[in-house]
């Protein structure tokens, strides 16, 4: 099932601030789902902007996914 966090960004060896962010997605129906000739783009990424407050953000996470967070540093 899905899941919303709120996650913050710690440890920076920079006194940068996180002032934008993305994620892209990758998903599918089912845990067993695979592109095909017939259905190509069946598992296919998705971007999302992420909102980001300070160096903290809000993301969901979609059940039976691979997110990968991109944060862009001011």
């Amino acid at each position: 099932r899905p899941r919303s966090t709120f996650e913050s960004v710690t440890g920076l060896k920079t006194s940068k601030k996180v002032n934008a962010g993305k994620q892209i997605v990758l998903k599918g129906d089912a845990p067993e789902a695979v592109n095909s000739f017939e259905e190509p783009t069946k598992i296919s990424p998705v971007e999302q902007v992420l909102t980001v407050k300070g160096n903290k953000f809000d993301i969901a996470l979609p059940a039976q996914s691979l997110s990968v967070v991109r944060l862009k540093l001011k």
